[in-house]
């Protein structure tokens, strides 16, 4: 199959949007999760220290930054991008394991889960298929 730029370009995009709804959505409909887990969470949360936030978020904010970076790196096809990519994404599952357990809807782990799987094939097409020489280095 010929990958197309658009399509690559929508299937990175698709990527990108079902991650913030699915990471969105149990904050907009709290009621998907059920009340007594939910509060149960809310009372663990309260319980960790401000210490375990602040590595939290000087860990997570640059990650974040460079997922950015490396999403319109894709999505402009610049040569640095795949590796980039790739670079921040072995980052986060390093750092899955310190954010503890995660209470998530089926919904919205339904919605992250096919984020991933799309950002997976995303990252596989911009090294295995024909859209990977639209990454090559360009000649001034």
């Amino acid at each position: 199959m010929n990958i197309t730029p658009l399509l690559f370009r929508k299937l990175l995009l698709l990527s990108i949007i079902f991650a913030v709804i699915g990471g969105l959505l149990d904050i907009m409909l709290p009621n998907l999760v059920p009340d007594p887990l939910y509060q149960a969470q809310q009372e663990v949360d309260q319980s960790v220290s401000s210490n375990e936030f602040m590595v939290l978020l000087l860990i997570g904010i640059p990650l974040i930054i460079v997922y950015i970076v490396s999403s319109v790196g894709l999505f402009y096809f610049l040569p640095w991008a795949p590796r980039l990519a790739i670079i921040s994404t072995l980052l986060l599952f390093v750092i899955y394991p310190l954010l503890g357990y995660s209470l998530s809807s089926g919904w919205a782990l339904a919605l992250t889960d096919f984020s991933t799987m799309l950002w997976g094939v995303v990252l596989t097409l911009t090294y295995c298929s024909s859209i990977r020489k639209r990454f090559a280095r360009r000649r001034s």
